[in-house]
């Protein structure tokens, strides 16, 4: 029973440890790609004569703000949007 708790307790410690130097890197490093894909998307649209239309948790995404991961982006062409 007591080895049980004691068990559980450090895969707990070991579950909400500090992340690595390389996991930072590697989350700001897929952080910039996504922005750099929405930027590129979201000039290809403008470039189109379409309009952004985001879907997501955020109520507004400014014009130096991106997206969140969970969000759905579409370029819109008509004037009628769904």
């Amino acid at each position: 029973m007591k080895a049980g708790i004691l068990l559980g307790g450090v895969m707990l410690l070991a579950a909400c440890a500090a992340p690595s130097e390389k996991q930072i890197e590697a989350r700001e490093y897929r952080d910039a790609e996504r922005q750099a894909k929405f930027l590129e998307f979201r000039q290809r649209c403008r470039e189109s004569g379409g309009i952004l239309v985001v879907q997501g948790l955020k109520v507004r995404v400014g014009k130096s703000s991106v997206t969140d991961g969970g969000d759905q982006v579409r370029c819109q062409r008509t004037l009628a949007l769904r």
